[in-house]
């Protein structure tokens, strides 16, 4: 059978399968099936079955199964580019990480030039603390003005009304220097501290008739403290 004869078979039988026939014609997989008469066999068109429904090939027919893809399109022109839609609303900031292993950071006050007098107890110096690890440092000097009497006087770090380190000394009366019984001396305060939140450190001193001077305060933050 010539090429030119086969397509126009193909072509009537695919006009005369009818309406409903093409809801499942190409099946699933773009194929299309279809019979035409064995040789001997009386002479019919050929025709176009659904296999999807379970239409077979008779007897006396052979089976007959092509496809044809179409040509591919050009591509289409690229859209233009949506509008921006609205920046969304800034989180609020998270937490403050912990300090990495083997990580440190420093907190660092002080005062060299004043002197004054912490009678009855005064607040020298003080850092805000973020959460963390701390190794703590204070010092300060204190000399008694008294100029006939031995004075008693301490230097504390302190966290609200806890203390974290105390160091008392006993001052001679003002004009004596040198030596353990002075009218002047440092006090140096050492403390380690785990803080939960944010947490405010205070060296404070209290002397009668006793100024405090060249005072510092140091706070490290450790990645751990063993």
């Amino acid at each position: 059978m010539k090429a030119t004869t086969l397509a126009a078979i193909i072509a009537t039988a695919l006009a005369l399968a009818g309406g409903a026939a093409w809801a499942s014609i190409p099946d699933a997989s773009g194929v299309i099936h279809g019979c035409y008469p064995r040789p001997g066999a009386q002479a019919r068109a050929l025709r176009v079955i659904d296999t999807d429904v379970g239409q077979a090939c008779a007897v006396d027919e052979t089976p007959l199964s092509w496809n044809q893809p179409g040509l591919r399109g050009t591509t289409g022109a690229q859209g233009p580019a949506g509008v921006r839609g609205p920046s969304g609303a800034r989180g609020a900031p998270g937490p403050e990480g912990q300090v990495g292993a083997g990580s440190t950071e420093a907190w660092f006050t002080h005062d060299l030039s004043r002197a004054p007098d912490i009678t009855g107890g005064l607040d020298l110096l003080q850092l805000v603390l973020p959460a963390g690890s701390y190794v703590i440092h204070g010092k300060s000097t204190l000399e008694n003005l008294d100029l006939s009497h031995r004075q008693g006087a301490f230097c504390e770090l302190k966290i609200g009304s806890t203390d974290l380190d105390r160091s008392d000394l006993a001052l001679e009366e003002q004009g004596l220097f040198g030596g353990p019984n002075a009218s002047s001396g440092t006090i140096p305060l050492r403390a380690a501290a785990v803080l939960a939140a944010p947490t405010t450190v205070v060296l404070r001193c209290s002397g009668t008739g006793v100024v405090a001077y060249q005072y510092a305060l140091t706070a490290v933050r450790m990645g751990q403290i063993n």
